[in-house]
Parts: C-alpha cells; sequence; structure tokens
C-alpha cells in the first residue's frame, strides 16, 4: 500500500471503492445498450453483460452499505472529538478562572504593600512626635507581617494549583515584603 494509502482511512476507501463500482457499473450497461443482437453468439453476450452489471449493481449496493456504516463511525468519532473539545474548554474556563482569582489577590496585596511603602516614605520625611511615629511604626510592622502571611498564602496556593507564574509573582513579592519588613526592623526596632 502506498503512502498516502495508509492514511485514507475507511470512509475514504468505502468512497473509493463506491466511485469505482458506480463507473463500472456504467461502463456494463453502456456496453449491454450497445450490445448488436444478431446472433446467438451475440445474445448470449450480452446476457452476459446484463447479467454481470445485475452483480456489479450487487456490489454497489454493498459498496454503499459500506459507506454509510463507515458515515456513521465517522459521525461518531466526530461527536467524540467534539465531546473532547468542549470538555477541554470548560477545563481551559476553570483554569483562566483560578489564574484570574489568584492574580487579583496577588494585585490586591500588591497595592497594599505599595501603600504601605507609601506611608514609609512620608513617615520618613516626616519630623513628628517620637511616640507617634513609633506607634506608625508598629502599625506599618503590624501591615506588612500580614502582607508576608498572605503573598505566602497565596505562592501555596499558586503551587498547589500549579500555576507556576503566580506563584513566581507571589514569592517575588513575598522576598521583596519580607525585606522591607527586616530593614524597618533594623531601622526602628519594636
Amino acid at each position: 500500500m502506498a503512502n498516502g494509502d495508509e492514511k485514507r482511512g475507511r470512509l475514504a476507501d468505502a468512497a473509493l471503492r463506491l466511485e469505482t463500482a458506480l463507473a463500472r457499473f456504467d461502463e456494463l450497461v453502456a456496453a449491454a445498450k450497445r450490445a448488436p443482437l444478431f446472433t446467438r453468439k451475440q445474445i448470449e453476450r450480452a446476457a452476459r453483460t446484463m447479467q454481470d452489471a445485475a452483480d456489479n449493481q450487487a456490489a454497489c449496493a454493498t459498496t454503499l452499505q459500506e459507506l454509510a456504516q463507515a458515515l456513521g463511525e465517522g459521525r461518531e468519532q466526530n461527536q467524540r472529538s467534539a465531546d473532547a473539545l468542549t470538555a477541554r474548554a470548560a477545563e481551559i474556563q476553570a483554569r483562566a478562572g483560578e489564574h484570574d482569582a489568584l492574580t487579583a489577590g496577588l494585585r490586591e496585596i500588591a497595592t497594599r504593600a505599595g501603600d504601605l511603602n507609601r506611608q514609609v516614605q512620608e513617615l520618613g520625611a516626616s519630623a513628628g512626635d517620637p511616640t507617634e511615629i513609633r506607634a506608625k511604626i508598629g502599625g506599618i510592622k503590624a501591615a506588612l507581617d500580614t502582607i508576608v502571611a498572605d503573598s505566602d498564602e497565596l505562592r501555596r496556593k499558586a503551587n498547589a494549583a500549579e500555576l507556576s507564574d503566580v506563584a513566581r509573582e507571589a514569592d517575588s513579592l513575598h522576598q521583596t515584603v519580607s525585606s522591607a519588613r527586616k530593614k524597618l526592623a533594623e531601622v526602628a526596632p519594636s
């Protein structure tokens, strides 16, 4: 079997067999119609051609049944593939939702970290009451501790969900905020 024939499926094979059988049937019908009927030999030859045409017509009917069966199998395969595609689409949608939820959580934590960074900068630029500054630093440290814990939890969730890009970003945020927390503790110990 040629390489191209190996790739051809049952449906194509059945259609090709039907096309061949129909062409042969047309040839036999044409031969029967033009056969002379002037001698016993010609009449017998025409009768054999008619019998060959009848046999070929039966082969056409069988081949049509094979084609119908192959079409049915093709329809079933198409439905299985469509069902698999629908299932995959649902899986993709669920994963996208999971990713979006974790990313939204990461953005919320990053926003809180940015707000704290702004507060630290404002605090560094102010020359206020030392007691008030210590109280603000205590609040900032507590908020940083919460952000560190939240970013660590989000990283764990992203790792559990096998969403590596979100896990990397959460880890980076976790490390940045942890580092800021340590520097603040060095500058303003409790």
